[in-house]
């Protein structure tokens, strides 16, 4: 790995590329696909020459070979016996003991079995009945800016109005 890695630099490949393409069969990402996206950590970020391009490649490839993308233990505080947004007052014994189960699993394949099971088991036990969905409609002035959007919807953090331009 490391021999082609010097390889590929020798071909003019920036640092980070050189390394994530290295290492590219560890990732669930296509070479094409990471030669992309390491193209902007070359040259220390952007050609500032400050942050190391090889030492955010292995950032990057440690976060996408780990990751288990949206992980299903987050709706343990939903889901789980006493949890903070269980509001509904939901309670089964094996669910918690998945939960705590997934945490510790770190075999992919073997994680998301645990989670189907639990998922399962919550679908079996029909907790609760969604009545609606909330479907929102947002217009603003053409001249409003700094208006960002999310899951939830209209985010109004930082909102201006643009000057009008007089004729």
């Amino acid at each position: 790995r490391v021999a082609l890695a010097l390889e590929m630099h020798d071909k003019t490949f920036n640092c980070a590329q050189c390394v994530a393409l290295a290492v590219a069969d560890l990732v669930e990402v296509d070479r094409e696909t990471l030669f992309k996206v390491m193209e902007g950590f070359g040259a220390g970020m952007g050609g500032n020459t400050q942050t190391c391009g090889a030492l955010s490649a292995v950032a990057a490839l440690v976060g996408l070979a780990n990751s288990s993308g949206s992980d299903p233990y987050t709706s343990q505080n939903i889901w789980g016996t006493g949890e903070a947004r269980n509001y509904i007052g939901y309670s089964n014994k094996q669910v918690d003991e998945l939960f705590a189960e997934g945490l510790k699993e770190f075999n992919r394949p073997k994680r998301m079995a645990i989670y189907q099971k639990l998922h399962t088991l919550i679908y079996d036990d029909y907790p609760c009945i969604w009545l609606f969905n909330r479907n929102t409609s947002t217009a603003f002035n053409k001249n409003l800016r700094g208006v960002g959007f999310d899951y939830r919807g209209a985010v109004l953090g930082s909102v201006w109005k643009e000057q009008s331009q007089t004729p």
